[in-house]
């Protein structure tokens, strides 16, 4: 019998060991290297491919009260712990699993789109007593397709952060609500009797929460405009100081009164929750003076008045003076003589009664005279324009025949180069005497 301590070689056969290997090549398969005992490398650590996901999954422990959820693991169900390398695939069953230290518990949605039934509700019934404090924080672009709705908060506090819900979200049974980042709900948020603060870049379709506590001051909040200011609050304070200057108008018998260095500064006034600027007694001063007017212009008094038609059914006056007198479509004026005559219509015109037009028979001479009588004397004067339509029309003579009464003998009336002269009739003025009118 041999007394030979045993080599290396043979204990190594002995416990089945086929050789050693510092990590797994490229390309070849692991389940080839069956029975080889892994060497540390030249950091002196061995080659992590050696250490299963599963070993790390179950070794990584999740943050006390913190459940990570990826709609994108591949972690297998039942190596699921809610850590960062085992992290819950659904918002259902990071919500029934995750741990309430000092009655506070988060959920941590990695980025992703959040959809299925499994989505949609978030029961938080691990621990026979309800969380005070729940924190649903989302980290990137956290899309949940529909409506979410969070139970097991009884009178709790909920904190939403940087979630984005495409439908709605019910909260019911809560005692308050706070949406912090750029949380985003496409239609209701339902809070019941709880109370909801909510940031800046918060945003939802409505809510039944009878208040809402704004988390962001408007000194805080930024605004870009040409105005002075850089912030919300001062754009308000900028609104909430403009007033509307108007003119103070006042009305008189004469008509309204301006008075450019006399005026009013209206600002605004709060009804019905509503800031008004109220002109109303102003517009009433045009109101009030346009109707006294008016009613003035009943009994109209004026010193002077300028129009090119005035249309009255009766005309009363002391003294109407006018160039011509229109009456039935005729116009009376008078002429150079005093007469009263008609210089236009729609009926010929006819000198008046009682004078008697003459022609110049003087060569070259084309003046017409109107022999009158006046004051019992007999008068030659130039005729006037409105009264001759022409020097041959057929009312105008060149000469008269007149018979004496006492010897019976005829003459001839004629004018000459404006002197009315009398010869005998048959007698041209060469033949005989002539008897001018001086």
């Amino acid at each position: 019998m041999s007394n030979r301590a045993p080599t290396a070689a043979n204990i190594l056969s002995s416990l089945g060991v086929k050789g050693a290997v510092s990590n797994v090549p490229t390309g070849e398969s692991a389940e080839s290297y069956a029975g080889y005992i892994p060497v540390l490398g030249a950091d002196g650590k061995i080659n992590i491919d050696f250490i299963p996901s599963s070993a790390v999954e179950r070794i990584v422990k999740h943050i006390s009260n913190v459940a990570v959820v990826d709609p994108n693991t591949l972690v297998a169900e039942e190596n699921r712990s809610g850590s960062v390398v085992a992290p819950y695939k659904t918002i259902h069953e990071a919500s029934v699993n995750v741990e309430f230290a000092d009655s506070r518990c988060a959920l941590l949605l990695m980025p992703g789109r959040y959809s299925g039934n499994d989505n949609l509700f978030a029961e938080f019934s691990n621990s026979p007593a309800s969380p005070a404090n729940v924190a649903i924080i989302g980290i990137g672009l956290c899309d949940i397709a529909g409506s979410l709705s969070v139970s097991g908060v009884a009178g709790g506090n909920v904190i939403l952060q940087n979630i984005r819900i495409s439908d709605s979200i019910n909260l019911t049974g809560v005692g308050s609500v706070t949406c912090l980042g750029r949380t985003y709900v496409g239609s209701d948020l339902v809070v019941g009797e709880a109370s909801l603060s909510i940031s800046s870049e918060t945003q939802y379709g409505s809510t039944d929460a009878t208040g809402v506590q704004y988390l962001s001051a408007a000194s805080k909040i930024g605004y870009s405009s040409s105005k002075p200011g850089d912030t919300v609050q001062n754009a308000i304070d900028r609104i909430n100081g403009r007033k509307i200057r108007v003119a103070r108008i006042t009305a008189n018998d004469q008509g309204f009164v301006y008075d450019e260095d006399s005026y009013d500064d209206l600002p605004a006034v709060t009804e019905d929750g509503n800031e008004i600027y109220d002109l109303r007694s102003h517009q009433k001063v045009f109101a009030e003076g346009i109707n006294h007017l008016v009613e003035k212009s009943k009994n109209f008094e004026a010193i002077s008045v300028t129009a090119d038609k005035v249309t009255a059914k009766v005309l009363e006056t002391d003294k109407l003076k006018m160039n011509s007198l229109m009456l039935g479509g005729y116009r009376l004026a008078i002429d150079s003589f005093g007469y009263l005559v008609v210089v236009d219509g729609d009926t010929p015109i006819t000198p008046p009664s009682g004078i008697i037009l003459i022609s110049d028979s003087a060569v070259g001479n084309d003046t017409v005279y109107a022999i009158t009588v006046v004051d019992g004397r007999m008068k030659l004067s130039v005729a006037g324009n409105d009264t001759v339509e022409s020097p041959s029309s057929p009312e105008i003579v060149t000469d008269i025949n007149v018979v004496d009464s006492s010897t019976g003998a005829e003459y001839t009336v004629y004018v000459e180069d404006g002197r009315m002269k009398l010869r005998p009739s048959g007698v041209e003025s060469e033949d005989g005497p002539v008897i001018e009118n001086q």
